[in-house]
């Protein structure tokens, strides 16, 4: 196929996005197929597609699509390239001051995290983006950070949406447990929860925005086979990896 000739099925999958696009009920099948200019089966087969990769999303009763969270994700992704292009550098080069480290970044999601970018041991050098996948609630060092530092109705409306009774009695006991770990993260500026049935040493320290907010966290982890230096050495090179990206940020 020549170069400058469009790709047919891509102008329909974007004209299919258009025609949802706005449409506070959704549309159906056939009237997608109706503003497209294309047999229903055909439609069908786009929007399943579509649907699958997030960019749009089904309501039932009666059947419709909406707009699927990939689109506002992609938004998101082009609004906070500079955080993410200042961390793939931090991190590369972190990465290689302890080959036996993991490293990631993650960002706040309402009254969730997900991370964004990681430097894996197996693949050094290579900063890799991710999509959007919430952490498990109570676990991750970097989702407990945001809350450390995080406003009290943002952690109502995390409790809420995971009750402690339900999702973290198990990991932590009690609540006066977990808010004295919250006051411990603000204290040493860094979140080390420790789990009996872990599998990884984790650690995770905020990046800053130049308002002040906590905008994204730095996370390092390895098998907890590493020894006590090696992991003081991972605390440290987090620490200095986030306070690196809030520097370069402003």
């Amino acid at each position: 196929m020549p170069l400058n000739t469009p790709n047919q099925s891509l102008q329909r999958a974007m004209r299919i996005l258009f025609a949802v696009g706005g449409a506070s009920d959704g549309r159906s099948i056939e009237q997608i197929a109706r503003r497209v200019g294309l047999k229903p089966n055909t439609a069908g087969r786009f929007v399943r597609t579509m649907e699958l990769e997030k960019l749009l999303v089904r309501r039932e009763g009666p059947l419709r699509f909406l707009i699927g969270p990939a689109v506002a994700e992609l938004k998101h992704l082009d609004d906070t390239r500079q955080l993410l292009d200042v961390a793939g550098r931090v991190l590369v080069r972190t990465q290689v001051e302890l080959v036996s480290a993991n490293f990631s970044l993650a960002e706040p999601e309402g009254a969730d995290s997900t991370t964004r970018l990681t430097v894996m041991a197996a693949r050094p050098g290579v900063a890799v983006l991710h999509r959007a996948q919430l952490h498990r609630p109570y676990r991750k060092a970097s989702s407990m950070l945001f809350l450390a530092y995080g406003t009290e109705e943002g952690r109502e409306r995390f409790f809420q949406k995971y009750p402690f009774s339900r999702d973290g009695a198990a990991l932590w006991g009690t609540r006066k447990r977990l808010e004295v770990f919250f006051e411990e993260v603000v204290r040493k500026g860094y979140a080390q929860p420790d789990f009996p049935d872990e599998d990884y040493y984790r650690v995770a320290a905020p990046v800053f925005a130049p308002d002040g907010r906590v905008v994204a966290a730095v996370g390092g982890y390895f098998g907890l086979e590493q020894g006590p230096r090696n992991r003081r050495r991972l605390v440290a090179l987090t620490v200095e990896a986030a306070r690196r990206i809030t520097e370069e940020l402003r």
